[in-house]
């Protein structure tokens, strides 16, 4: 008998414990669905990392010409919602810098951010879209021909240009590509 009533308190005893542990998991799984109802954030660089990139050319009459694509640490932001995530993705802007050699002499040495190119595009464009990028393109007619474009992140908009550099009067002249250039 006593063995009984002691199986008894056992069985009640579990049964409480298995009611109150129930009682704790619902608790638990109302608190999560409150906190999953809650908007999660996901943030994104890219690059990831800062990184720097040459692309060296050489040209007849001795001519090298070193472009250098540096990340930087000020980034654009393009954010949206996604099955409740706000992804926030930061793409790093660049700056460029340029330099051309003639048989070893520095014939130019500098750096290009998209802010050189305010009087061509609108202040809050430059404040959405990064620089790209920019490549050396030809030589012809005595002038050094780049490219550059300007970007809004994940999407089409861009400002992109031609960069000529007269070799003689050592001056840049920028022209806005047109769909037909391209």
């Amino acid at each position: 008998m006593k063995k009984n009533i002691v199986r008894l308190i056992l069985l009640i005893s579990l049964i409480s414990c298995s009611d109150r542990n129930s009682k704790l998991t619902a608790e638990k799984e109302n608190v999560d669905q409150t906190h999953s109802n809650k908007t999660k954030t996901a943030e994104r660089f890219f690059p990831e990392n800062i990184e720097t990139e040459t692309h060296d050319t050489i040209l007849d009459g001795n001519f090298k010409i070193a472009i250098t694509k540096t990340s930087l640490k000020s980034f654009v932001i393009n954010a949206f919602l996604e099955m409740n995530i706000k992804h926030i993705d930061k793409y790093r802007d660049n700056e460029i810098h340029l330099k051309i050699t003639q048989k070893s002499e520095v014939i130019l040495d500098t750096l290009f951010r998209k802010e050189l190119f305010k009087n061509q595009i609108d202040q809050s464009f430059i404040k959405t879209a990064n620089f790209h990028n920019y490549w050396f393109e030809k030589s012809e007619n005595g002038k050094l021909i780049f490219m550059g474009t300007i970007c809004k992140p994940e999407t089409d908009i861009c400002f992109d240009f031609n960069h000529y550099y007269d070799i003689k009067t050592k001056s840049f002249e920028i022209k806005k590509m047109e769909p037909d250039d391209e």
